[in-house]
């Protein structure tokens, strides 16, 4: 049934048409505008493709801004910055799509505050690559340098291509942030994270999966996504921004992996945590057995809302360790 859902919704490739009014959320809905054009460097310096506003939802509120000179946060800070899924051309950071995972995360990871990013989407003009990754770039600017909070008390979390969004970042970080300033996060955690978009070049690589028929994910979904992603740009599908199971790197953060046994991504997600692992990143695997793709985004919806649960909390003790491990 879902899956033939997400069939025709992959058929029709509709725009999102994300919105920069803050709706139903209220005062929890933020508009970040774009840092320093020299902070976007790189693969983010697009002749097309420029940073501008980014829309965001805190959950449960925005903490209040103590940056103010000789004030800092509280130690009972900890934000996660989580990208959400949708293969780059559905869904936003909106209670309506994202409010399970925010909820989720907020009351059994064990943090103050969520912030979910409204990134651009490839399915809407002007949203293909690096589109979302300046959005992603912008929004970890705003926590760092408008909100000034530490990287420590950061942790930077995505589900499947927010996921992929997230590792963009992560290297983004590792490529430039020692010119640019930009420190790692305290912590990492990925949910499904879809690491090799260069799949759909053979499809058969998907539909042949041993997880393909237990999964709710139809080969058209990544289709869609991966070709709109890339576009008529500069980056193509092999690119390590877009692909990094390609070019594996360290991540100077330690890494939290979250994957459904029965997901069409396992072996996939299987490659990265052994590729993450060779470069010397310190990686824990969680592997839910019976889970399908993506759980903490469709928990609810497709009734595994108590697995996503358990995950939030796993997820929670390893981000805790490993700060009671950094304070010793």
């Amino acid at each position: 049934m879902f899956k033939a859902l997400i069939r025709q919704m992959s058929a029709l490739q509709r725009p999102a048409g994300l919105s920069l009014k803050p709706g139903s959320e209220g005062d929890r809905f933020v508009v970040m505008p774009p840092g320093h054009q020299d902070l976007y460097r790189g693969p983010l310096n697009d002749p097309l493709i420029h940073p501008g506003q980014v829309g965001a939802i805190w959950t449960p509120h925005a903490p209040k801004n103590l940056s103010a000179q000789n004030q800092k946060w509280g130690s009972d800070l900890l934000v996660v910055l989580h990208l959400h899924g949708g293969a780059y051309v559905v869904g936003e950071g909106r209670d309506q799509d994202s409010g399970f995972a925010a909820q989720t995360l907020l009351s059994h990871m064990g943090c103050s505050h969520v912030f979910m990013p409204q990134y651009r989407l490839a399915s809407d003009a002007g949203g293909r690559f690096p589109a979302a990754l300046q959005d992603a770039l912008t929004s970890y600017l705003y926590l760092l340098r408008h909100l000034q909070i530490p990287s420590s008390q950061i942790v930077l979390s995505g589900d499947s291509a927010g996921a992929n969004l997230a590792l963009a970042l992560l290297r983004y970080i590792g490529e430039f942030g020692p010119e640019l300033g930009l420190p790692w996060p305290g912590a990492v955690t990925l949910w499904s994270p879809w690491s090799d978009l260069s799949v759909v070049l053979d499809t058969t690589k998907i539909t042949q999966s041993p997880n393909y028929g237990s999964d709710y994910l139809d080969v058209s979904f990544p289709l869609w996504g991966a070709h709109a992603l890339v576009g008529n740009g500069q980056a193509g599908l092999m690119d390590p921004y877009i692909s990094p199971q390609h070019k594996p790197f360290k991540i100077e953060a330690p890494v939290w992996v979250h994957t459904g046994g029965r997901e069409v991504l396992f072996h996939e997600n299987l490659q990265l945590v052994e590729k993450l692992r060779k470069m010397g990143t310190t990686v824990e695997w969680v592997v839910d057995e019976h889970c399908p793709h993506d759980i903490i985004l469709l928990g609810k919806i497709l009734g595994f809302e108590e697995e996503a649960v358990k995950g939030s909390r796993k997820a929670g003790e390893f981000v805790r360790l490993d700060r009671s491990l950094e304070s010793q």
